[in-house]
């Protein structure tokens, strides 16, 4: 690619409905360089709230940045979670209530720690666990690495720490 053209990037943003999309569209935009060409894909259930999303994004970009020269393009695409599972994907829960079921067997059932829940359903709407085992290779590294970095913080910070909550 010659260097006097800009970069071209598409981003699928979905999680509209609890701003999480919103709040990735955001940083992307910040993250990246001003003369990116940046296309969003906004995906939701409803119209109105693409076009809400759309109007927070591009009200963000200009106040932000407004001299941006790289162009801020957008796209919709309209999906439920039922159109999902019509297409045969069992990991798309059409109703919270089954979603509850991997999280809630995990907590209060006996299950083995290196065995992953997954809470699914087929496409007629019928509710089951999935089980896999997880990888736990390496995993006494993470912990000890991590249990390295608890040490080296409290030390940097020892001074700074206090403790408010005493009478």
């Amino acid at each position: 690619m010659a260097s006097h053209l800009k970069e071209n990037k598409v981003a699928l943003i979905t999680g509209t409905t609890s701003n999480l999309g919103i709040n990735i569209a955001y940083r992307l935009i910040d993250e990246l360089p001003q003369s990116t060409n940046l296309t969003l894909i906004v995906t939701s259930r409803t119209l109105p709230r693409v076009k809400d999303v759309i109007t927070e994004i591009k009200e963000h970009t200009i106040k932000k940045y407004p001299q941006r020269s790289g162009h801020l393009e957008f796209d919709y695409l309209l999906l439920d979670f039922t159109d999902m599972v019509f297409f045969g994907s069992p990991y798309h829960n059409i109703d919270a209530y089954v979603a509850a079921n991997a999280p809630i067997v995990a907590a209060l059932g006996d299950e083995d720690q290196s065995i992953k829940l997954g809470s699914l359903s087929g496409r007629s709407g019928k509710e089951y666990l999935a089980r896999d085992e997880i990888d736990t290779t390496g995993a006494e590294d993470i912990v000890a690495y991590l249990d390295k970095l608890v040490v080296e913080w409290n030390e940097k910070f020892k001074d700074q720490i206090v403790n408010t909550r005493q009478p």
